[in-house]
């Protein structure tokens, strides 16, 4: 069974009176509207995966997240609808009293979960990790966390398609740092793009970055974390209450209310100038889950 996916989305114009005193327009494409699990960046990044599974020999994907992962979930319902055998290898240990809504719901659509500790699971992406991992399960499709890797790249580079020429800046949340970049190295010459990094001190991020865009129209906006990833204050929460209030616009806290947050702080203080701009809405709204006052 193919996955339903609605890939007409809109750009809905955000309206607020700092934008009308600065004579910008900022729209927001919305990704979050493809799919209800399957949602934002997270099927670009996955498309590809699939179709490399569907083309060759496998028998399994696995791939890897947190007790909140967004790319879990989108995972495992993607697997689901695709007929595909998944497993996620979580970090961290959770026992069944204590697992998060976003694992059960990755156990009903089918993936089966296993444990590390984060110790271990820290060494995910190292050589004798992954050959153990692939001894085991010689016939696994093995997806880095987050969709990141080439064929993740090569999806998110695909939202472009749906980014108009009037555009002359696009803002994105920015995690792993494979949308970003994907976008970011697609953009049409007289665009540029900044990705705001939704964990403490991200700075970190700049040079791998780097090494993955051609060109120098972008940059990293690193101090609108709110404390670090996945964490959140008052002010976060009201911001995305009043959002959803006045411009039926839902947000996550963990990345697009960040960025909203931050795009906002910068055109008041006039770091950002440009008339046009283009802010990605990444999807993730399951997250909000973990915070009573956000479910809807």
């Amino acid at each position: 069974m193919a996955i339903d996916l609605n890939l007409e989305f809109k750009q809905s114009i955000f309206h607020h009176e700092l934008l009308a005193q600065k004579g910008i327009q900022l729209k927001f494409l919305r990704l979050d509207t493809i799919h209800p699990v399957v949602s934002g960046n997270k099927w670009f990044k996955l498309k590809e995966y699939i179709a490399l599974f569907q083309d060759g020999s496998f028998d399994q994907i696995i791939t890897f997240g947190g007790a909140y992962s967004n790319h879990l979930i989108a995972t495992a319902a993607a697997c689901q609808y695709h007929n595909i055998p998944c497993r996620g290898i979580v970090r961290g240990f959770h026992g069944q009293a204590a697992i998060t809504t976003t694992l059960q719901h990755c156990r009903d659509l089918d993936m089966e979960l296993h444990f590390l500790s984060r110790a271990a699971y820290a060494t995910k992406n190292e050589l004798d990790f992954i050959e153990e991992l692939q001894r085991q399960y010689p016939g696994a499709l093995i997806i880095p966390e987050g969709g990141s890797g080439s064929l993740g790249l090569k999806g998110a580079r695909q939202i472009n398609d749906y980014i108009d020429a009037e555009t002359e800046l696009i803002c994105c949340a920015v995690g792993s740092g494979t949308t970003f970049c994907g976008i970011a190295d697609g953009l049409q010459a007289h665009q540029s793009a900044i990705g705001f990094t939704v964990m403490k001190n991200g700075s970190y991020m700049q040079e791998g970055i780097q090494a993955q865009i051609s060109h120098p129209r972008w940059r990293l906006e690193t101090d609108y974390h709110f404390g670090g990833f996945a964490k959140h204050t008052p002010e976060l929460i009201a911001f995305i209450h009043t959002v959803k209030r006045t411009q039926d616009l839902p947000l996550d806290f963990v990345y697009n209310a960040k960025m909203l947050w931050g795009v906002l702080d910068l055109i008041a203080t006039d770091k950002i100038k440009e008339r046009h701009i283009l802010c990605i809405h990444t999807g993730g709204l399951q997250g909000n889950q973990s915070i009573p006052s956000l479910q809807q």
